[in-house]
């Protein structure tokens, strides 16, 4: 059924797209894009799908290896763009600042400038308002999130508020907008760099760090906290992420000129939307850092706690066993479950709780041959801390369906969390079935 219902679904989203290159701001963009040593020979268009909106498609079948985009490197906006446009002058002190609170507080100030702004087709081209992002609820709403979803959310929220506040107390109070001369300060307001900051968190693209850093000013690379190694690239942030994604990016030299180049690893039919990935990301982090989530993504898992484990279990460690869960740091991260699958320090966790009278756990755990019956007692582990993680799913659905409180954030959470009832139900079922894992 698998491939058979993918090709299916694939050929109803096709014939259901819609074409958006008649819309003025993509008309514009592609006419600024050409203007610039841009060459459309992939005969790229943009449509409208209806599982995952807007994307990019060809008008024309592309076979493997086929270069899908090519744009000259002066039209990424880099930490090299932001250090040349005289911007970072204008920040006074020895603060330092992350690379993507510099590139939000660039296209913050390009956004407003309007027609002034070199790259105004580009800004008109990304969606506003922003994506909605958990994170970026009000704090109320973020109160009835799941713990784990409500702690990233707080974490990312808090992130946000200190960039922002760093930067416009380091702004300097006599620096003026070049379009309008107002002070740079009050043109920034927090509605402004948070539509730039969630543009950057959910659009910029990976580039490689020292070529960056060798087409900028060495005086102006203090001001960084981390390595400049993202970027936004007009029209590849418009590629959705798919985790089977066909496609490399990479930058190359022609004639003297560097491009950023994509190109496809296999063959695309005609209209069939091409995906770049984003990462091996699992759906909570694709839903708390890019506002999306994917039914079936195999990056997709469960995660626990040791404290959770030993609770639900009903297990209690000795000191040598908790000691040697705690000097490998197996409880630190990775400790989850995947559909027919535990994690390398699921499984060691599990087998230390399991298992008293091992004198050597390094031996077992580290050459991973397992006791025969090891594997139906793990899976038994697995059901029930899955059943006790099932019971809390339901509760955390059922406090967001029910309050009075609505926003968006909360409608995509509430689908979010019905999802996540299904594919842990499915893993109960999995783990049900004989030889898993």
């Amino acid at each position: 059924m698998g491939r058979t219902y993918r090709k299916r679904k694939r050929k109803r989203c096709q014939a259901s797209s819609i074409n958006l290159n008649h819309e003025s701001t993509t008309i514009n963009l592609l006419k600024w894009l050409n203007g610039h040593d841009f060459l459309n020979s992939a005969a790229l268009e943009l449509r409208h799908f209806p599982i995952t909106g807007r994307g990019i498609t060809s008008r024309k079948c592309v076979k493997e290896n086929d270069v899908l985009i090519r744009i000259p490197m002066e039209l990424l906006i880099t930490f090299a763009t932001v250090d040349k446009s005289g911007l970072l002058q204008c920040i006074r002190g020895q603060n330092s600042f992350s690379i993507h609170v510099l590139l939000s507080f660039f296209i913050a100030i390009e956004k407003h400038k309007k027609e002034s702004s070199f790259w105004v087709k580009y800004i008109q081209s990304l969606p506003d308002p922003e994506p909605v992002l958990p994170w970026t609820d009000f704090s109320d709403n973020i109160q009835l999130f799941p713990d784990d979803i409500r702690a990233k959310s707080r974490k990312f929220l808090d992130e946000f508020n200190e960039g922002c506040l760093k930067l416009k107390s380091s702004i300097n109070d006599q620096a003026l907008c070049q379009c309008c001369k107002k002070t740079l300060v009050s043109v920034l307001d927090k509605s402004l760099f948070r539509w730039a900051y969630v543009l950057v968190n959910t659009r910029a693209v990976y580039i490689d760090p020292q070529l960056v850093l060798s087409m900028s000013d060495e005086e102006g690379i203090s001001i960084l906290s981390d390595k400049p190694s993202m970027a936004l690239c007009p029209l590849l942030d418009m590629f959705n992420h798919h985790y089977m994604a066909g496609t490399n990016a990479d930058v190359i030299q022609d004639k003297g000129q560097l491009y950023y180049e994509l190109r496809t690893l296999r063959n695309y039919k005609k209209h069939e939307q091409f995906f770049i990935c984003y990462g091996s990301h699992d759906n909570v982090r694709l839903l708390l850092e890019y506002g999306f989530f994917i039914p079936g993504n195999v990056n997709d898992c469960v995660y626990f706690n040791l404290k959770e484990i030993v609770k639900v279990l009903n297990v209690s460690l000795c000191e040598r066993r908790y000691k040697f869960i705690k000097r490998h740091q197996f409880d630190d991260k990775d400790v989850y479950v995947r559909l027919c699958e535990a994690s390398f320090n699921m499984k060691a966790v599990l087998f230390v709780c399991v298992f008293p009278n091992v004198l050597n756990y390094d031996a077992v755990v580290f050459s991973d041959c397992y006791p025969s019956e090891f594997r139906q007692i793990m899976n038994d582990c697995i059901k029930t801390l899955l059943e006790y993680k099932l019971c809390i799913m339901k509760e955390d659905s059922e406090k967001v369906s029910s309050t009075l409180l609505q926003s968006k954030h909360l409608s995509l959470l509430k689908t979010f969390l019905e999802y996540r009832i299904e594919f842990v139900e499915t893993m109960l079922y999995q783990f049900s079935e004989p030889n898993i894992t």
